[in-house]
Formats: structure tokens, C-alpha cells, sequence
């Protein structure tokens, strides 16, 4: 995870009222968020994207009611030393994770889909003898055994799977040696798309680490602010301070 990644507290606040915004029910346009804010649209426009570094006490209060947080906590967060800043920008950076990990997966899905080079002949045959035979996918899935259910063999009849993996078990179904198919899968180049799938899924784990360790990070950070907060209402409800105005 990048550590250096630090977004200004003023724009860890504008993504928080903009996604905010975008997730009311009904939807709040630009202009409504602006009258609630107490600023023309195109200064509401700027305060949204991060370009006000001085938000005016209409604007604290606006934000307030949107987020449903106090003022002061929307003060906390656009300050620099306080530790709600810290909280923000630890979020934010979760959410992206959160996104390119997402989007990580979807090139995975993507690269499982891509046709292997020579597969297609293959996975032809096999459809072809289980077409033959009148099993549905369903039913030779089943007659294959665990390792081989019903999608995965759809995979493998469009050529889109590693074959070796389910050699033993198509084999059988197509009552030929499993030295055929390895064989098969070599002299058909396979190899490169195994490796690419096999980096694609370090890939995903190393980002699925980095989710936790920032999910972790924010939890525990969360829990040292809320026990903050309420040491702080504590300490104004002392007598010693009632008593000398503190």
C-alpha cells in the first residue's frame, strides 16, 4: 500500500459530501446541495472538487447535515493536526482499494474468459462426445466428479479453461489416456495462459492484503477517536470543570 498517499483534509471532506450526495434517495442534484449549503452553484461546484481550502459557517453547517455528523466534527475533519483527519483520509484510501481490487477482479474474470490458443478444438470435442451422448452440462458435470461442475465445463467446451487441471477426469469421460490431453495442452502452447492467470491471481491476493491491513487500520483508528470523544465528554462533565468554568 502506498503509505505517502495524503490527501488534503479539505478534499478527504469534499469526496465524503460528494458521495454523500450521489447516495441520497431521491438524488440531490448540484443545485439543492448548494441552497443547502448556502453557496451560489459554482461555489458549491469548487467546494466539491476539493478547490475550497476556507469553508464558510453556512457550508460547515450544510455539510453537517448532509454527512449527519456535528459541525464540530466536520471542523475536526477539515483540520490538519486533528486525529478525525487521519480517520478520513485512511477511508478514502480504503474505498479506492476497495475499487481497483474490484477492478482487479474483473480483469481476472476477463483473462478466465479469453480464449487459450488452441483450445477451442478441443473443447469442441468434448462437446461434441457429450452432445452425443445426450448428457446436458448439468449431467456430465455430475458424472465427472466434484473437481468439474457445471460451469467449468461450459468453460472448457468454449476453450477457456486450463485442461490439465481436469485431465484424470476428462479423460475418463472421453475414454482416451490422460497423456493425450497433457500432451495435447503442451503442444497447443498453454502455457502462457496458465502463467497469466497465475499472476493475476497473486495479483488479486496482494491486493486483498492490502484491503485488510487498511480495513484493520481504520477500525482500530475509529476505536481510538470514539474512546477520545468520549474522554473528552467526560472531562467537561467533571465537577473541577463546571466548577472553574474549564
Amino acid at each position: 500500500m502506498d503509505t505517502d498517499y495524503r490527501p488534503n483534509p479539505h478534499q478527504v471532506m469534499a469526496h465524503r459530501v460528494r458521495e454523500r450526495r450521489r447516495a441520497q434517495r431521491p438524488a440531490l442534484n448540484q443545485e439543492e446541495a448548494a441552497h443547502l449549503f448556502g453557496l451560489s452553484q459554482s461555489a458549491y461546484s469548487r467546494l466539491e472538487n476539493g478547490e475550497t481550502q476556507s469553508w464558510k459557517p453556512s457550508a460547515i453547517a450544510g455539510a453537517a447535515k448532509l454527512l449527519g455528523i456535528s459541525e464540530e466534527d466536520v471542523l475536526a475533519g477539515l483540520s490538519e493536526s486533528h486525529p478525525m483527519s487521519e480517520i478520513n483520509m485512511l477511508r478514502i484510501r480504503l474505498e479506492e482499494i476497495a475499487a481497483e481490487t474490484s477492478d482487479i477482479r474483473n480483469l481476472f474474470v476477463e483473462l478466465l474468459q479469453k480464449p487459450a490458443p488452441g483450445m477451442r478444438e478441443f473443447g469442441a470435442l468434448v462437446q461434441a462426445v457429450r452432445m452425443s451422448r445426450g448428457y446436458t452440462l448439468h449431467d456430465a458435470a455430475a458424472m465427472m466428479g466434484a473437481e468439474i461442475n457445471s460451469y467449468t465445463l461450459d468453460r472448457i467446451e468454449q476453450g477457456n479453461a486450463e485442461i490439465r487441471s481436469y485431465a484424470t477426469r476428462l479423460a475418463s469421460f472421453l475414454r482416451i489416456d490422460e497423456d493425450t490431453i497433457f500432451q495435447y495442452a503442451e503442444a497447443n502452447g498453454h502455457d502462457d495462459h496458465s502463467r497469466m492467470i497465475a499472476e493475476m491471481q497473486l495479483l488479486v491476493n496482494a491486493w486483498d492484503g492490502d484491503l485488510a491491513i487498511a480495513q484493520d487500520a481504520l477500525d482500530a483508528s475509529t476505536r481510538i477517536i470514539q474512546e477520545i470523544k468520549a474522554k473528552d465528554k467526560h472531562d467537561a462533565q467533571s465537577p473541577e470543570v463546571r466548577r472553574y468554568g474549564l
